[in-house]
């Protein structure tokens, strides 16, 4: 805990508050209440550390392409962070395979 609470300062330290409303905006352009919002960041602040472009092409991949609900992203927000092109797409390539043969349930856990 006491990790993540250094993690909170340090990215609130480095964020002016115009940056942090934009990024919370392009969370909240899919649907992500100001609750849930502060969820991610209370379950990983580098969420936020994101660039707000950065924040949407992710969203729009698995919210768009891979039908996933925003609330899954709410539940692991480490997600945001990871590369989409390197990480992200071919992880989620397996597990939509994976899904198609009815191996695995529609929200696996999203760190690859």
């Amino acid at each position: 805990m006491r990790v993540s609470f250094l993690k909170a300062v340090e990215v609130l330290a480095e964020m002016g508050e115009s940056m942090w409303e934009h990024k919370v905006e392009a969370y909240r352009q899919w649907g992500l209440t100001d609750d849930q919002i502060m969820s991610m960041f209370r379950l990983d602040p580098l969420c936020m550390k994101s660039s707000a472009k950065n924040i949407k092409r992710v969203m729009d991949f698995l919210v768009n392409k891979m039908d996933w609900e925003p609330a899954a992203i709410v539940r692991d927000p480490t997600v945001i962070l990871r590369s989409l092109e390197k990480k992200i797409i071919p992880g989620c390539s397996a597990v939509k395979i994976l899904q198609m043969k009815g191996l695995v349930k529609k929200y696996l856990c999203l760190s690859f």
